[in-house]
């Protein structure tokens, strides 16, 4: 049985200039190893996914990609919890 992958969550900025093709540019992403799981268009052109860990980078080269970032769970802390 082969290993399992480890996943990393991204979240894809698409650039101001491609917004208009984001279909496209979320198509080829898919094709670098991206499961697309949210295409923010509102957002200004945000694609959020899991991807292998070894294939960010080849996310970086996609045509129409600004940049690629964790995407990194936050937890807000409740009323009278106690601060750093």
């Amino acid at each position: 049985m082969k290993p399992k992958t480890k996943e990393a969550g991204v979240l894809v900025l698409v650039a101001e200039d491609s917004l208009g093709d984001i279909d496209t540019v979320v198509n080829a992403l898919r094709k670098k190893g991206l499961r697309v799981t949210n295409v923010l268009e509102a957002a200004g052109g945000i694609v959020t996914g899991l991807v292998a860990a070894d294939r960010v980078d080849a996310l970086r080269q996609v045509p129409g990609v600004e940049n690629v970032l964790p995407d990194e769970e936050r937890t807000l802390a409740g009323p009278g919890a106690p601060t750093a």
